[in-house]
């Protein structure tokens, strides 16, 4: 039988990003170490959990009594809050609670399925910027590296989508905020870089997107010892001044192929 003890009146929200926080209404609810686990453990799944696969996950090396009793004293210290339904067999999250991380990638999916209308695209930019990809930091555990990265790919795909869309639209101020962003959490990802390059061109920046190229192809020479795409090179072409080959690695203008 699934029961619930979630206080309907009460607005419960839970942040995960950059930090932990549990809070009704505006106070913050204390909770101990196994039960913030346990919360966001089922915050991050949305959906019921196996009891055994929550307990087998969250208290991994301990033998099967212990680890049993562990959860029931967290259920036992979550349960006045009424933050969890519990059945005999599977844990939820109660839908009533808000999770940030819910919203964000509910915001980033929208944006890739394309069903966010074009008046609401710069307030979902200013979201997806502001809200950044700290999933949880300063966990390291498996079932939270996991998500992390799920999360940061997910934020890095719909901004650049995003991006494209914006820069359709002329608005070109938030297509800099997002493709900072963007290159912040990953400084490698070119298409990124390609959306500062051509925000700045639209906007007659040529000296800017210039650097902009430069900065991004030393540091990959850097990092990974490889240069831009052919295609990014060809977007700048004009004002470089070496051409792009078809190998990426580019020549000086007027040199035969080699």
């Amino acid at each position: 039988m699934d029961t619930t003890t979630t206080p309907r009146s009460r607005r419960v929200t839970l942040v995960v990003l950059r930090e932990v926080i549990a809070s009704c209404e505006g106070d913050t609810i204390p909770l101990s170490p196994a039960s913030q686990r346990l919360l966001v453990y089922l915050a991050l799944q949305r959906g019921p959990v196996p009891r055994l696969l929550v307990r087998e996950t969250l208290w991994r090396g301990i033998d099967e009594h212990r680890a049993g009793a562990r959860l029931r004293t967290a259920l036992w210290r979550l349960h006045p809050l009424g933050l969890i339904h519990c059945s005999a067999s599977h844990l939820r999250l109660d839908s009533a609670v808000s999770v940030d991380l819910h919203r964000a990638i509910d915001g980033a999916q929208s944006v890739l399925r394309d069903t966010v209308p074009e008046h609401g695209l710069s307030a979902l930019a200013v979201e997806l910027v502001d809200i950044g990809d700290e999933l949880l930091p300063g966990w390291y555990e498996d079932w939270v590296l996991a998500e992390r990265e799920q999360f940061r790919l997910l934020r890095l795909n719909a901004l650049d989508r995003l991006g494209e869309r914006l820069l359709a639209a002329g608005l070109w101020c938030e297509v800099l905020q997002l493709a900072l962003a963007a290159t912040r959490a990953e400084p490698l990802r070119e298409s990124s870089h390609r959306l500062l390059i051509q925000v700045n061109l639209l906007q007659g920046n040529v000296v800017e997107a210039v650097r902009q190229y430069q900065r991004y192809a030393e540091l990959l020479r850097a990092e990974i010892g490889s240069r831009p795409t052919w295609e990014l090179q060809l977007l700048l072409r004009p004002f470089l001044r070496t051409a792009p080959t078809t190998s990426g690695w580019p020549r000086p203008f007027g040199a035969a192929p080699g």
